[in-house]
This record gives C-alpha cells, structure tokens and sequence, in this order.
C-alpha cells in the first residue's frame, strides 16, 4: 500500500502542478485577450482615423484636380488665341494722284495671315479683341502733299504726312515721306 499512497502523493502533487499550470495559461491567455482586445480596439481606431483622412484627402485630390484642369484649359485657350493671330501688309502698286474720299483703299494685299482686311474697302474689322499695331507710309508726289489717318470707328488716331515742295530757282521737286504708328486695342 505504501507503493499506493507514494502514487497516490505524486499524482496529487502532480494534479496541483498542473491546475497551477493550467490556472497560469488561463490567467496568459485572459492577459493575451485583454491585450489582444484592447490593440485589436486600437487599430480599429486607428483604422477609423485613416479612412476618414483618406477621405479628406480624396476630396482634396479632386479639388486640386478639378482647379488644375480648369487652369490647363485656360492655358490651352490662351495658347489658341495667341496663335490665332492676324497681320495683313498692302499697298497700292501704281501711281494715282485721283484719289479723293474718306477711306483710301489699298487694293494690292502682299501679306495676309488671318482675317480682317477688306482690300476692296480698305477696312479693317478687327476678328478678336487685342492689341492691334498699324503702321502708315505714305510719299508726296508730282505737286501733291498727301495727309492720311488711321481712323478707329470715325476718330483719328494718328496721321501722316508727306509735303510736295518745289523750289523753283533751283528746279529741285523734294519728295517726302511721311510714316506713323499707332496700337489701338480692338
């Protein structure tokens, strides 16, 4: 019976370790869940706090994206409107000293890019505002001076002149040039 009682002891023994044992991994095991429950409730906040400023940040990306679309296609109109340029040279290719009138024509177009001179009225309507440069060049010719306007809507804007002079004791005729500028916004 000694044999049984010594058996008996050690299983007891045996029986207290292991419920100390099992006592410890479930005391491990409530500490792991606490600590697994309170970062599993952190990260869900954590988590929370992202996807709201993904979200602020999503809307900010389309704000950006919009302005920025918008500022690319105000580029791209300037760019159009900038190349949408109009520039003409013409003149009168023989003499006339007939002309009288209010618009001296020039009939003979050398240069043309774009639109807006009339050689047949000697008009021009400006296509798109902006800046527009005139210049005049005009000669005084057999016993004729010559006055010529840029006129903007029946004003006068500028005006160049050429004198015919003559100087009799000499028999010198003196032919002058008269030239003027001017930039009008149309």
């Amino acid at each position: 019976m000694n044999q049984l009682t010594h058996n008996l002891v050690d299983n007891e023994a045996s029986d207290r370790n292991l419920t100390q044992q099992l006592s410890k991994a479930q005391d491990d095991i409530k500490q792991n869940n606490v600590s697994t429950t309170r970062l599993l409730r952190n990260q869900s906040m954590e988590l929370e706090m992202l996807r709201r400023q993904s979200g602020k940040d999503r809307s900010r990306i389309q704000q950006l994206n919009g302005s920025l679309t918008q500022e690319i296609r105000g580029i791209k109109e300037q760019i159009a409107s900038k190349s949408n340029h109009h520039a003409f040279t013409a003149g009168i290719s023989s003499y006339n000293n007939d002309w009288t009138g209010d618009t001296l024509v020039f009939p003979v177009v050398i240069y043309s890019d774009g639109t807006g001179y009339n050689p047949s009225t000697g008009i021009f309507t400006a296509p798109t505002a902006g800046l527009y440069v005139f210049y005049v060049s005009v000669q005084s010719y057999y016993q004729k001076s010559i006055w010529l306007d840029i006129v903007l809507n029946g004003s006068s804007k500028v005006t160049a002149m050429a004198y015919y002079m003559y100087e009799s004791d000499s028999s010198i005729a003196i032919y002058q040039t008269g030239t003027n500028l001017v930039i009008l916004h149309l």
